[in-house]
Parts: structure tokens; sequence; C-alpha cells
């Protein structure tokens, strides 16, 4: 307990909201998702941006049903386009941690689910970004 108040501490510190999450009643793949996503928010503090192109690519390939695994797709796509390993997750992670993307927290891993399964928050998608807006959701 003393670890996690020094924790909550550092945190507070920072200005940063901070929430202990436990798993008890979450479903296995719904706990394994939101971690998934929150690991995202990490990377952002760090300074880690998703490349634009990344981002127009997933989100063509959710609204054409692409029926591939996500993971699978965002491998296709870094060797296809010789973008840096990890790029296109990095994307996806942005599309869901913004919700652009939704999809089923509970069924399967995020990264396992076809794209097709992924819906594409339109609103969302307008807020976010104008660039966002002129290539994938027009």
């Amino acid at each position: 307990m003393a670890k996690l108040e020094i924790e909550r501490r550092y945190w507070r510190n920072l200005s940063v909201d901070w929430y202990l999450v436990v798993n008890e009643g979450l479903n296995g793949f719904r706990a394994l998702n939101l971690d998934w996503l929150f690991n995202y928010e990490l990377l952002i503090r760090g300074n880690v941006r998703p490349q634009m192109d990344c981002v127009l690519r997933l989100l063509a390939a959710v609204r054409e049903s692409h029926p591939e695994p996500a993971g699978t797709a965002c491998r296709h796509f870094d060797k296809r386009y010789g973008s840096a390993a990890g790029a296109h997750v990095t994307a996806l992670r942005f599309l869901f941690f913004a919700h652009i993307l939704r999809g089923n927290l509970e069924g399967n891993k995020l990264i396992n689910q076809p794209l097709a399964s992924f819906e594409i928050n339109h609103e969302r998608a307008l807020h976010r970004s104008p660039t966002v807006v002129g290539h994938a959701v027009a």
C-alpha cells in the first residue's frame, strides 16, 4: 500500500489524475484492452505521436471493412509503406484512445479483432482533426 501512496502523490504533484483500477469484476479481455489503451497514455507523455499517414490508412481500412485482424494489418501496412515497426499499431492505439474508433473491449484483444469489426465515431473524428476529416470521413 505504501508504494501505491507514493505513486499517487507523484502523479498528484504533476497535476495528473491517478486512479487505482483492479481487475475484480472485470472481463479479462476488457482489463487487457484497457491496460493496452492506458499504456498508450504513458507513451504520449513520452512524446510518442502517431503518424498521420498511418492514421489515415487505418481509418480507410476500417471504412472498407478490411477483414484482417488489426495487429496483422498493422504489420502488413508497416512493411508495405516502409513505416517504422509498430507505427500503425501506435496509430491504432491513438484512434481508440481518442475515441475515434470504437470496438468490443470484452470479446478479444482489440489487436486481434478484424478491422471490419471496428466503427468510426465520425463526430469524434470531426472534432479531433481536420486532416482526419478531410481524408477519412468525407
